[in-house]
Formats: structure tokens, sequence, C-alpha cells
């Protein structure tokens, strides 16, 4: 078993489209990626955590907000503005913290051609 995002993200690239290099699709490039590098995977287990307590999170404050609200409309508004908000913020959260894997990933790769020549 893999993380849920693992699999949301497999199944968002373009089909079975070629990658970058000609004889591996997109599917069996991830699951190379999954056994062969431990940043990678890394990144799906905590982004899927963090995805995952975050939304749960949600559903205490949108207790509070339909028990402190005065009108349902009031609640759907007041409780839009908070998902958006707080989806917003897990989404940046993902954005920076997949860059910088990636670089951190870039850079070991580096140090370690470096290290072989």
């Amino acid at each position: 078993m893999r993380p849920l995002l693992y699999y949301n993200c497999k199944n968002l690239e373009i089909g079975n489209l070629k990658g970058l290099t000609e004889d591996e699709p997109i599917p069996e490039r991830y699951e190379r990626y999954w056994r062969s590098y431990a940043l990678f995977r890394r990144t799906f287990i905590v982004l899927t955590a963090v995805w995952g307590f975050g939304l749960l999170l949600d559903v205490p404050v949108r207790i509070l907000i339909i028990y402190k609200t005065k009108t349902i409309d009031e609640t759907v508004y007041i409780g839009n503005v908070v998902i958006g908000s707080w989806t917003g913020c897990i989404l940046l959260f993902t954005i920076v913290y997949s860059r910088w894997m990636q670089k951190l990933s870039q850079k070991r790769e580096a140090e370690a051609a470096a290290a072989a020549s």
C-alpha cells in the first residue's frame, strides 16, 4: 500500500503517455521512483499526512461555526471562507514542500555524481 496522494498524483498524470524517456510510461516511472528514491516516498507520505490532518481539523471548526452562527446562510458563508482559506494554506504548503524536496533530491544526485567521478 502507498499513500493516497501517490495514487492521486499518479492518476492525474496524462494517461499512459510516455514520460521523459521513450520507452517508460508515466505509471511505470512512478513505480520506479517509489522503489528507488527515499525522498520521493517521504514526499508523498508527508503530503498525505498533512492533507489528512488538515482536512480532519476542518470538522471541529465547522462544528464550532454551526453552533456559533445564527443563520444557515451565515454558516454556509463562513464555512466556505474557512475551508477555502484552509485549503489554500495546505495547497501552498504542498507547493513549497514539493519544490523543496525536488531541490534536495537534485542536490543529492549532484553530490552522488560528484562522488562517483
